[in-house]
Order: C-alpha cells, then structure tokens, then sequence
C-alpha cells in the first residue's frame, strides 16, 4: 500500500532574527511572550497542514486555543488582525478567504518542497510564478 501523499512540512527554516522583526516586535510590545508564542504556533499551523496556507476558521482557532493555554478566540483575533494590518500575512487573501500567508512563506514551502515530484499547488498563491 502506498503511503498517503503528505502536503505539509515537517519542520520549516526559523531565522534566528524573527524577534527582531519590527512586526514581532510590536506583538510583543502589545500581546507579550504569549503574542510571539501565538505568531510560532500560528506558523507552525500553516507549515504541518497544508505547507503554505491555513484558512483562518473557527476550527483552526478552536485547535490553536488548545495549544495556547490562558488565550481567548478575541485575543487570536486581536493578534492575526494585526499581523495582516503590518503585512505579516497577505492582507488580500485574508480579506477574501480568510486565508493566512505571506509570500515568504510561500517561497520557504516551494523551496522545502522543490524536489517532490507532484504537481504545483495552485490554490491562494500570492505570486503564480513562484519557483516556476
């Protein structure tokens, strides 16, 4: 039987500046440690499941919630609210879909992923010819 073709990342490149990113930074400055555990939890959402994209729902808040002991749906809201308004994630696709990406992390999933031998994704890229 052949294995189950696997979409997601199991682990993904964390620069060791993400906390001097002037946007983290900020969440921080506002959310505290709790802020900058969301925005890790969050990415590790969107990199394990799908590898690009999380769609922002109640489902994926509900299974955040449980990975953030003392967080509220409001203060998930509160803080992905703001990392789309600084451009954190693509404030478009957000927008229309609820979708949560950015294109650096579209360009860290297809370069992780250059090498299997499946087709392109082709759902909610933000630059189509991303690693064309």
């Amino acid at each position: 039987m052949a294995r189950p073709v696997k979409r997601g990342l199991d682990y993904f490149p964390f620069d060791v500046d993400t906390f001097e990113d002037e946007r983290i930074e900020a969440i921080s400055g506002e959310f505290g440690i709790k802020g900058e555990a969301a925005v890790i939890k969050l990415l590790c959402a969107i990199y394990k499941k799908e590898g690009y994209f999380i769609v922002w729902s109640d489902l994926a808040k509900a299974q955040l919630l449980k990975r953030l002991p003392g967080a509220s749906i409001d203060f998930l809201d509160q803080v992905v609210n703001r990392l789309v308004k600084w451009g954190y994630f693509d404030e478009d696709l957000f927008n229309s879909d609820m979708i949560l990406t950015s294109s650096e992390i579209q360009n860290v999933y297809f370069e992780a992923t250059k090498r299997r031998k499946l087709p392109k994704p082709t759902k909610y890229l933000i630059n189509d010819d991303i690693n064309s």
